[in-house]
């Protein structure tokens, strides 16, 4: 699971920083690639295979269990904690296609509302705050 978290993590930093040309993306898979081998994490510098095992990875455990909506509550309130909006535009574009299709139907029962938004947003200030700052914007999933 580290190996396709590793590589969800990836796909995401070349999103935020797009657009990348070709080589870019292969220096940023190589450079990640060995850092996470440095740790002791499996991972390939092949691109193709990667995406392929995370697209299998999205496939096989989109699904709905009786901890999904307690974990994903969890996930959007830390979010809101250290300054990651929990709004629908901001999330569900992030998503995989497999995952989103399940999670948009709950998404508006498990965001947190208004108050409880505000509430995070002052306990992340005091609990965590070299982990807070200024909400940032997210960047669409885009297969």
């Amino acid at each position: 699971m580290q190996t396709y978290f590793g590589f969800s993590l990836l796909e995401n930093v070349e999103k935020q920083c797009a657009p990348l040309t070709a080589e870019q993306k292969r220096l940023h898979l190589a450079y990640m690639s060995k850092a996470y081998r440095i740790m002791g994490i499996r991972f390939s510098a092949e691109r193709a295979a990667l995406e392929q095992f995370a697209r299998a990875v999205e496939a096989e455990q989109a699904a709905v269990t009786e901890n999904v909506a307690r974990h994903s509550r969890h996930i959007l309130r830390i979010g809101e904690m250290i300054g990651v909006p929990s709004a629908p535009g901001a999330i569900l574009p992030m998503l995989p296609e497999p995952t989103r299709a399940i999670f948009e139907p709950l998404y508006p029962k498990l965001r947190p509302g208004p108050l409880a938004r505000a509430y995070f947003r002052l306990l992340g200030r005091a609990l965590l705050p070299k982990a807070v700052g200024a909400p940032r914007p997210a960047v669409p999933f885009k297969a």
